[in-house]
């Protein structure tokens, strides 16, 4: 789920940014494309909570982490790689709405069904955020630009509950960033 943690780490610093004062909230929202692990020459030596989503380096799995190989972190991988609006330049509400609606809720039932004991509470942290979170996409007509907007969002995914969760299930499958 490194995606989500990435994800939530820009929420998180939406966040700090969220005041009544204009001149401090941010000017652009995320965006949200791949970029290959390879090519990380314009993110050296930046700290990834500050990039926006398509610039942040991708991780290489560690084969040492306690979960490599296993069924859980294969699952964890296809959530990661399935084409979704975090990971589309310009993510249509079709898209979108079939991320939340089938992609992601049957993934998350397999993932759960083969988390171990101690990552089944994250799961399901991980789980009632994104859907939720899903939840105010789809009050915004499945616009998932629009829903970064929303404060509940910064909510829902910047909280030290989800960081932790998220945090838990990529140093399980060794994806951390």
């Amino acid at each position: 789920m490194k995606r989500l943690l990435i994800l939530g780490t820009v929420l998180l610093s939406l966040t700090a940014c969220d005041s009544d004062d204009p001149s401090t909230k941010p000017t652009a929202q995320p965006t949200t494309t791949k970029q290959s692990s390879t090519d990380e020459s314009s993110t050296a030596g930046v700290d990834s909570g500050d990039l926006p989503l398509n610039s942040a380096p991708l991780a290489t799995p560690d084969p040492a982490a306690p979960g490599h190989g296993t069924e859980f972190c294969a699952i964890n991988a296809e959530l990661d790689n399935t084409d979704s609006p975090f990971s589309a330049a310009s993510p249509e509400p079709e898209m979108t709405k079939q991320f939340f609606t089938n992609d992601f809720p049957t993934i998350m039932t397999r993932l759960a069904a083969a988390a171990p004991a101690d990552l089944v509470d994250s799961i399901k942290v991980l789980n009632d955020a994104i859907t939720a979170f899903g939840a105010v996409v789809e009050g915004k007509g499945w616009d998932i630009n629009a829903a970064y907007n929303d404060p509940a969002v910064a909510r829902l995914l910047g909280t030290a509950e989800f960081q932790t969760a998220d945090g838990k299930v990529a140093d399980y499958c060794g994806q951390s960033i």
